[in-house]
């Protein structure tokens, strides 16, 4: 009955004419040449400023408007969608497209340039560098450090819920938009700061990649993190097809709650025991250097020849 009451209220949301609606968020609409992202960024914000919504209603009128308040030309992309798909999967979806269309006006403009002027080499760094000037944006904040939590109703798995009640992990998005552009192995910065619970709790986590991650080609490195890390947790991630821009924003990860029951829990830390804080993707031990002996190495006799040169 909860459920009904909530769509039979997002209908009427939808149902009162343009001209009558007074709520500043069912009248954004992304612009004739607004890119998917921005229009995304300037709904979320107008939407979460709605005092008079309940959070399932939010989630229902953002997911549905996303749609409908998009472009002709962006509708027409996300309708290549299964219905239903999640806000991240239509921000995936556009962003690439967009990129396609960007490389093929790319392409064009290389095309005149060399047929018109000849100089191949001159047109090629002079447009891969405008295109380069235009992807370079200063970001608009800080993402590669944590803010200092103002209270416990910041912390993550305080704050946060997961997707359905049964749920045993809790969603993270990403802090800033990445571009996997080869199948390195690569950092994205999220919006979780740690500790995830609470600063006296021994309750740490197991990272993970969402199934719909994986099954678009993006590979999500499992990894632990600590009770006792108090830094910024960052996703380990590559893709099998690259080039893949992942949106600022996106749901490729979830954190699984652990706490930990080994025997030295129930004792207070001595001040010889260390303490990861910040230190990521490191360890708390000596260091190991692995070395390999080159006289045990293969051998092989070459000859380098330049001209009547020979070495």
């Amino acid at each position: 009955m909860h459920q009904l009451s909530q769509s039979l209220a997002l209908k009427a949301i939808l149902l009162v004419p343009d001209n009558k609606k007074a709520l500043p968020y069912v009248s954004i609409k992304q612009g004739p040449s607004e890119s998917y992202s921005q229009f995304i960024d300037r709904f979320a914000a107008a939407l979460k400023d709605a005092p008079d919504l309940t959070e399932e209603v939010q989630d229902k009128l953002f997911s549905t408007l996303a749609f409908d308040n998009a472009n002709s030309h962006t509708r027409t992309i996300l309708a290549t969608l299964p219905q239903g798909s999640p806000v991240d999967e239509m921000l995936v979806r556009a962003t690439r497209a967009e990129q396609n269309s960007q490389n093929a006006a790319f392409m064009a403009t290389m095309h005149d340039a060399i047929k018109q002027q000849g100089h191949i080499l001159a047109a090629a760094l002079t447009k891969v560098e405008k295109f380069q000037e235009q992807r370079i944006v200063a970001p608009h904040e800080d993402t590669s450090q944590c803010l200092v939590l103002k209270d416990t109703s910041d912390i993550f798995l305080v704050k946060n819920k997961p997707a359905t009640w049964r749920s045993l992990s809790v969603d993270m998005k990403t802090a800033k938009e990445v571009t996997l552009k080869d199948k390195e192995v690569t950092l994205i910065p999220t919006n979780v700061c740690v500790p995830l619970y609470s600063v006296k709790s021994l309750v740490g986590g197991l990272l993970l990649g969402r199934s719909s991650t994986s099954k678009r080609g993006i590979i999500v490195i499992p990894g632990l993190i600590d009770a006792d890390f108090t830094g910024q947790v960052q996703i380990l991630a590559y893709a099998l097809q690259p080039p893949v821009t992942i949106p600022k924003g996106s749901r490729i990860s979830q954190i699984v709650a652990l706490e930990s029951f080994l025997p030295h829990r129930r004792q207070p830390r001595e001040p010889h025991q260390k303490e990861r804080l910040d230190r990521s993707f490191g360890f708390t031990g000596h260091e190991v250097f692995f070395t390999v002996d080159l006289d045990d190495c293969p051998i092989r006799t070459v000859i380098l020849q330049h001209g009547a040169q020979q070495l």
